[in-house]
């Protein structure tokens, strides 16, 4: 890095701000300074201002660093915002488990009713068979149709499927 200095009014010159050292095998001996002609401090320019190096304070071992009121005023309120939220979400966690509860429960009973379905069926089916209600159906009048009682459809009427609606 280079600082750019006034040579004169009109000209700048730049010097290194920095030494390079290398490290050797045995450390050489400095080489001795050589006098030069002293020059004149050369001034800052009077727009530019004299800064001044703040320096850290030393360390303390007891000492706890100083935190302003608003600044844990601010932490405190965003650690309990943040255990709200996340308190929020655990309720409503808690919520859509209830529900999923009752949604489990109904589906089993659903599918309890349907296998006491599934069984009265079978049930119904083997109580009456063909020849008793052959039989009732002719006791309460009903009998098979006489041959005037049927209709013939002619073979025309198709149905949109393709199917034919009657008797080939």
């Amino acid at each position: 890095m280079a600082i750019a200095a006034r040579k004169q009014d009109s000209e700048l010159r730049y010097a290194p701000t920095t030494r390079v050292y290398s490290y050797a095998a045995e450390p050489a001996a400095a080489p001795e300074a050589k006098p030069q002609g002293q020059t004149a401090p050369q001034g800052r320019p009077a727009s530019a201002a004299h800064k001044k190096t703040r320096m850290a304070a030393p360390h303390k071992p007891g000492a706890q660093p100083q935190v302003s009121a608003g600044k844990a005023l601010f932490t405190t309120l965003c650690v309990i915002a943040c255990a709200g939220l996340l308190l929020m979400i655990l309720v409503r966690y808690a919520m859509i488990t209830q529900e999923y509860v009752k949604v489990n429960d109904l589906k089993e009973t659903i599918a309890q009713t349907d296998l006491e379905i599934a069984a009265l069926g079978v049930q119904l089916n083997t109580e009456v068979s063909f020849e008793e209600a052959r039989a009732a159906a002719l006791a309460a009048g009903m009998g098979y149709p006489m041959p005037e009682q049927i209709v013939h459809i002619a073979n025309k009427d198709i149905s949109p499927a393709g199917v034919a609606l009657g008797p080939q």
